[in-house]
C-alpha cells in the first residue's frame, strides 16, 4: 500500500499570519526530509483566478453569489492536481481552502453556511485545519491592512463568527497573537502527528455529512446549460441501464448454476456471485455519482460566468478574456465528462459478461 501525503489547511481571518506560517511549515518539513508543497487559494494564475484577483484588488465588482461560485470553481480547477500530489506521498499545506469560501460568503450575503458549503462537496477533505485566531488589534498592526476588499473590522468579526460554526474534530485553534516561532512550533507538532495518522488512509472527500439540508429558497440562477442538461439525464439513464443489466446478468448466472452440485458448493457459488454483484454496484456508484456533482457544479459556474459576460460592467478586456477562457474550459470539461461516461459505461457493461 502506498503512503500518501496529508492535506493540511491553514485558515483564519485576514492578516492572521497564514502565509508566513505556511512557508515556515513547508521549510520545516523539508528539513526533516518530509516531502511537502505549499499552495494558496485563490490560485490567481488560473483563468478563474485572474478574475478573482481583479475582484479582490477592487478593480471590478462581482455579484457575491457569483463570486462565491468563482472561488469554488478555482478550487475545483486544482482538484486533480491536489489528489495526484497527495497520492505521490507529498504533504500539501494550503493557505486557505473551502472553509474560507463558506465563512466569507456567509458574512457577505444573506446565504446560510449550509448553502455556502454545497459547491465544494466532492473536493478533497482536509486531514487537519489549523485555525489561526487573531485579535483585531494584531490585524491592524500588520502590514497592508485594509488594502483588499474584505479587510475591515465589522466584516472580519462576522467571518470569525462563521469560522466558529464550521469547526469540527479535524480543527485545532492556535492563538495567532503569539510570537511567530511559538505559533510555528504548535503547528509543526500537530502536522507531524497528522502525517503519521493518515499516511495509509484513503483520501476523503467533502461530502456534507455534517451539513443539515438547507430549506432556503435559492434566488441564484441555476438552470443548467444545454450540454450539461443532456449529460445529467444521460448520467442518470446510464446508471439505471447498468443497474437493470446487472440484475439480468445476476439472475442468469444464478439460474445457470449446474444441477447436482452439493449444497455447500452451491452456497459458495451464490456467495461469490453476491460479492461480484456488490463489486459492480460499488463501481457504478464510485464512477457515476461524483460525475453528477461535477456536471451540476459546471452548469452553475457557466451560468454565472455568462451573466457576467452579458453585463456591460464586465465587458472590459481584463474580465471578458478570462471569462471567455474559463467558459471554454468548463465546456471542454463537460465534453470530456461525456466521453468518460460512455467509456465507463462500456467498460462496466463488459464486466457483466452478458
Amino acid at each position: 500500500m502506498y503512503k500518501r501525503g496529508a492535506l493540511i489547511v491553514l485558515e483564519g481571518c485576514d492578516r492572521a499570519g497564514k502565509s508566513t506560517q505556511v512557508k515556515m511549515l513547508m521549510n520545516a518539513l523539508n528539513d526533516l526530509n518530509i516531502l511537502a508543497k505549499a499552495r494558496a487559494f485563490p490560485n490567481r494564475k488560473t483563468p478563474v483566478g485572474t478574475i478573482l484577483n481583479s475582484f479582490l484588488s477592487k478593480e471590478i465588482n462581482v455579484p457575491p453569489e457569483a463570486a462565491h461560485l468563482l472561488f469554488s470553481a478555482n478550487r475545483w480547477e486544482c482538484k486533480e492536481d491536489m489528489e495526484k500530489t497527495l497520492r505521490s506521498g507529498v504533504t500539501l499545506i494550503m493557505d486557505r481552502y473551502a472553509a474560507s469560501g463558506a465563512a466569507y460568503t456567509a458574512a457577505n450575503t444573506s446565504r446560510s453556511i449550509n448553502w455556502c458549503q454545497q459547491a465544494d462537496m466532492g473536493l478533497p477533505k482536509p486531514d487537519c485545519v489549523v485555525f489561526l485566531k487573531v485579535s483585531k488589534r494584531q490585524q491592524e498592526l500588520r502590514s497592508d491592512w485594509g488594502k483588499e476588499r474584505f479587510e475591515h473590522d465589522e466584516f472580519q468579526q462576522r467571518v470569525d463568527a462563521n469560522y466558529e460554526k464550521l469547526k469540527d474534530d479535524t480543527w485545532i485553534v492556535i492563538n495567532a497573537d503569539q510570537d511567530e516561532s511559538a505559533v510555528h512550533a504548535e503547528i509543526l507538532q500537530k502536522t507531524l502527528s497528522v502525517i503519521q495518522e493518515v499516511q495509509y488512509r484513503d483520501i476523503e472527500l467533502l461530502d456534507g455529512a455534517n451539513i443539515q439540508p438547507s430549506t432556503e429558497v435559492s434566488t441564484s440562477i441555476q438552470e443548467p446549460s444545454d450540454l450539461g442538461s443532456k449529460l445529467i439525464l444521460s448520467n442518470l439513464a446510464m446508471i439505471k441501464n447498468l443497474e437493470d443489466q446487472l440484475s439480468v446478468s445476476y439472475q442468469r448466472k444464478i439460474q445457470n448454476i449446474p444441477k447436482g452440485l452439493s449444497q455447500d458448493l452451491v452456497l459458495q457459488i451464490q456467495i461469490e456471485l453476491d460479492q461480484w454483484k456488490e463489486s459492480i454496484e460499488s463501481e457504478i456508484k464510485k464512477k457515476f455519482q461524483p460525475l453528477q456533482k461535477v456536471i451540476s457544479f459546471c452548469n452553475i459556474v457557466l451560468k454565472n460566468l455568462g451573466e457576467l459576460m452579458e453585463s456591460t460592467e464586465f465587458k472590459i478586456e481584463i474580465v471578458s478574456q478570462p471569462c471567455q477562457k474559463a467558459m471554454s474550459d468548463y465546456n471542454s470539461l463537460l465534453k470530456d465528462i461525456g466521453e468518460h461516461m460512455s467509456a465507463q459505461f462500456n467498460r462496466i457493461l463488459t464486466k457483466m459478461d452478458l
